[in-house]
């Protein structure tokens, strides 16, 4: 079996330059959120995780892409922590594109967390 938590770290695998990461965490401030945004490199993994899917409607075509984060720690999806931290979803940054992540599988009792991201809609007009 391959122990993917070597992999992470392996210059083999790794993205050179670390995997970019926007977090966002907020408050509740006279009933609006008051947002802090911070920006981490995470030593990782980036791969494909499906085809672009295609969805015709009416009103457009519509694709979808999807990629694979591998680190050590786990990223998050919108949550509110024990402490009582918010967060929204964290923003993988990957080849000048924004991801976010909708989907965490956290085996840290293996040495890694997987994080299925997926790519955010840009305006073309």
């Amino acid at each position: 079996m391959i122990n993917i938590s070597e992999l992470i770290g392996d210059p083999d695998f790794t993205q050179p330059n670390g995997v970019q990461i926007k977090r966002t965490t907020y408050t509740i401030q006279n009933h609006m959120p008051v947002t802090t945004e911070s920006t981490l490199k995470k030593v990782g993994i980036i791969t494909i995780a499906n085809d672009i899917e295609l969805d015709m409607t009416d009103e457009a075509d519509l694709t979808t892409e999807a990629i694979n984060v591998f680190t050590y720690d786990p990223l998050y999806v919108t949550s509110r922590d024990l402490d009582g931290t918010n967060r929204f979803s964290d923003i993988v940054i990957f080849e000048g594109n924004e991801y976010k992540v909708m989907k965490v599988l956290d085996d840290t009792q293996y040495g890694f967390s997987r994080a299925t991201c997926v790519k955010i809609k840009q305006d073309v007009m």
